[in-house]
């Protein structure tokens, strides 16, 4: 039988800087933080050990903060931590391979689209369904079901709207990506049918 400790004496311990207790957070919260990452941000485990590891971190260095306290349990705490770092490490991957949008392309997402599947449609369903889901999740919230950036914080549990924002411009460079790997710009100038 294992020996057990409250939160707060563990945030106690890491404010007092006793280096052990981030092997404690790390062996008592890898699981559960890990796999959330993973089914939350489809991050294979890889990634979500980097993003658990930058969390952790990111504890540590909270708690030397003078006037440091814990409001909520402490994996509550851990996991907020790890779903802002994941936000951090999704705005960073692949900003090398971004091309600039074109106008033409923000276009075809902000037209409504029409329930017939048109050639369009098709089109971009198939781009949409290269990039990973949760870029998938970001650009079907903001364009297909029309949230505001406010709502989208709160659906994906993000920092504030500038992270929202700032996804939404990512994903839409992932999904340029995807378009101008399959089509050219002319696949897309058609015809717009309004609802």
């Amino acid at each position: 039988m294992g020996i057990r400790i409250s939160d707060q004496e563990i945030i106690e311990r890491l404010i007092s800087r006793e280096h052990e207790m981030i092997t404690l957070c790390y062996n008592l919260f890898y699981d559960r933080v890990t796999k959330l990452l993973i089914g939350k941000h489809s991050f294979n485990e890889d990634m979500a050990k980097d993003v658990f590891q930058e969390s952790i971190l990111a504890v540590w260095r909270n708690t030397a903060k003078p006037g440091f306290k814990l409001t909520s349990t402490l994996f509550t705490y851990l996991s907020k931590i790890a779903t802002n770092q994941s936000t951090r490490h999704l705005e960073n991957a692949d900003a090398d391979k971004l091309i600039p949008l074109q106008p033409s392309h923000e276009k075809v997402l902000q037209e409504p689209l029409i329930e017939d599947s048109t050639l369009r449609d098709k089109r971009l369903t198939r781009c949409l369904d290269c990039l990973t889901p949760f870029c998938k999740q970001v650009i079907k919230l903001y364009y297909f079901e029309r949230m505001s950036a406010d709502a989208i914080v709160q659906h994906l549990s993000l920092a504030n709207t500038d992270s929202a924002k700032s996804l939404k411009y990512k994903c839409l460079q992932k999904l340029k990506v995807e378009v101008s790997k399959r089509y050219q710009q002319q696949d897309f100038e058609l015809e717009y049918t309004y609802i």
